[in-house]
């Protein structure tokens, strides 16, 4: 690191903010390796990117020609070490490869969002699945309904649950939203201890 020194003096200059910390960093300890790591990655040329980015959005627009597309194809790798004052030290390397394509159909006022994603950490040069499931989508979505305003009963796909219900939970549990007083579930829990 190249401001090692300037990144403890800015660590040290902080310090005497906020509340006193009421715990102790991990000593030495040997933590079980995970392989998230693949050379093959890096060895992905740029090329091939570009490829699979047109075969996603070439096997899209040949499905509906009036889909407007987007594919994304991306890869990176890096190595993260974690040292502390009381000789802990762990590290790990990864590699991570994504690959998606992101479509919108117009017809009218109604505006229709279809898409998918992948990620690993070895390479993926295969577009069929994520064809697979974005086709799907189109499908599912052929024939418009006309909605009447009243209640009804509403069904979530997978990555809807995700976006409506559970990011807005993990924020409202967040141990420091609720303990300042900005989490709208934090009057409803019994605290004790506090």
């Amino acid at each position: 690191m190249e401001n090692a020194q300037q990144l403890v003096d800015d660590a040290v200059a902080t310090a005497e903010f906020g509340m006193k910390a009421e715990f102790q960093f991990p000593a030495t300890k040997i933590f079980p390796k995970v392989a998230i790591f693949d050379a093959a990655v890096e060895k992905v040329s740029l090329e091939k990117m570009i490829r699979l980015g047109e075969e996603l959005i070439c096997k899209i627009t040949e499905y509906s020609p009036e889909v407007i597309c987007e594919g994304g194809v991306t890869k990176s790798s890096y190595q993260l070490s974690i040292i502390n004052s009381r000789g802990g030290q762990a590290s790990f390397r990864e590699s991570v490869f994504g690959l998606g394509i992101e479509g919108q159909r117009i017809r009218g006022t109604d505006m229709l969002f279809v898409g998918d994603y992948q990620s690993s950490c070895h390479p993926i040069l295969e577009t069929d699945e994520i064809v697979k499931t974005t086709i799907r989508q189109l499908e599912l979505a052929k024939r418009m309904a006309k909605v009447t305003s009243k209640p009804m009963s509403v069904i979530f796909a997978p990555d809807g649950v995700t976006s409506s219900l559970v990011l807005p939970l993990i924020s409202a549990f967040n141990g420091k939203t609720v303990l300042e007083g900005a989490s709208p579930l934090g009057k409803k829990t019994e605290r004790k201890g506090f």
